[in-house]
């Protein structure tokens, strides 16, 4: 009978460690809903696209996760943050590499660590793509029409498992090989500035 028992009582314990590595985030992955203490760092003597990309993407993060991260033009020690361009700060954390060479004019490059996001790229547009990229592929935004863009929400207490939010740890770098882009159907609604840059529009 003590047997018996114990036998059941390991099946249990097996069972719930297995259901517990399944549910177990990956080490290689940085949850979005984990980032309510970071901060968007962006130099002061960034240029005014630069600036722009972070308040971009502060209001997009916002949406999705409810999270308003503040910005800094400097990192506080021991804090996580998402560097937008380059910066002193970005230099001397773990993803300084991302300095490690020039940029295109439109080449971005977004490095995803478990403490810290570079998002960089040339002047003027490169660093405002990368935000846009990543809040596309990382969060799950889709800029759809100039008063239409889709945030998914990343609610703290939520169970679900999808791509979008559950971010891989990732050095990703992109320099558009057509130099003008330019959707010409008449019925783009893509005259305006904004929209069109959201959606890596030139032309």
């Amino acid at each position: 009978m003590l047997r018996k028992q114990c036998s059941m009582l390991a099946m249990v314990v097996l069972f719930s460690l297995c259901q517990g590595s399944l549910l177990a985030e990956p080490q290689n992955r940085l949850d979005v809903r984990t980032m309510a203490d970071w901060s968007i760092v962006v130099a002061e003597t960034a240029i005014a696209s630069e600036k722009y990309a972070a308040e971009e993407f502060r209001d997009f993060f916002a949406q999705a996760t409810s999270y308003q991260l503040p910005i800094r033009s400097e990192s506080v020690p021991g804090t996580k943050n998402v560097f937008i361009g380059a910066s002193e700060s970005l230099k001397k954390s773990n993803v300084a590499h991302a300095l490690d060479r020039e940029y295109g004019e439109e080449e971005l490059r977004v490095i995803i660590a478990i403490d810290n996001i570079a998002i960089v790229g040339g002047r003027p547009r490169g660093v405002l793509y990368g935000v846009y990229h990543f809040l596309e592929q990382s969060i799950g935004v889709r800029f759809l029409a100039p008063d239409c863009t889709y945030a998914p929400t990343h609610e703290p207490d939520d169970t679900y498992r999808n791509r979008a939010g559950r971010m891989t740890l990732t050095d990703y770098t992109y320099d558009p090989p057509i130099e003008c882009r330019y959707p010409a159907f008449k019925d783009f609604p893509g005259q305006t500035g904004q929209f069109a840059a959201r959606l890596r529009m030139n032309g």
